[in-house]
Parts: C-alpha cells; structure tokens; sequence
C-alpha cells in the first residue's frame, strides 16, 4: 500500500511540470504573437518572391506583420532601369 500512497504525489507533480511547460511555450508564442513576430523563413521567402518579379532590381525593405489571423507584408523595392 505504500507505493500507492507515494504514487498521488509523483502524479501530481508530472502533471504540474507538463502544465507549466505548456504554459510557458504558449506564453511564449502569445508574446511573440502581441509583438507582431513573424517567423525569419517566411520574411526570407517574401522577399525571394518580391525580387524574382519582373521589373525588380533589389529588395530594400520587407516587413511583415499580423493583422487579425491574416499577414500584411509591405516592400519597399528598387525597380530596374529602363
């Protein structure tokens, strides 16, 4: 019987470190999210994208950021000349 009494409190602390580490990681993201981050591969992929159209010499400037549940990402590009 004594294992079982021993078994309540080892339970109850997994859980309590299952808990905090949820809450921590999505703490962590809320954060994230409350400051408009954006992941850097998406950043790199967007201006990849940007550049490889036509009529555009360089990418100067990409931002992005959370609207909502939607991005809105705004460029500021250098077209080719003439």
């Amino acid at each position: 019987m004594s294992r079982w009494q021993q078994a309540d409190p080892v339970i109850g602390l997994v859980i309590t470190v299952t808990i905090l580490g949820v809450l921590r990681t999505t703490a962590r993201q809320v954060g994230a999210r409350l400051m408009d981050a954006v992941d850097p591969q998406v950043v790199e992929r967007a201006t990849a994208a940007v550049a490889a159209v036509d009529g555009v010499q360089s990418v100067d400037e990409m931002r992005i950021r959370w609207i909502g549940h939607t991005l809105r990402a705004e460029a500021t590009v250098t077209p080719t000349q003439t």
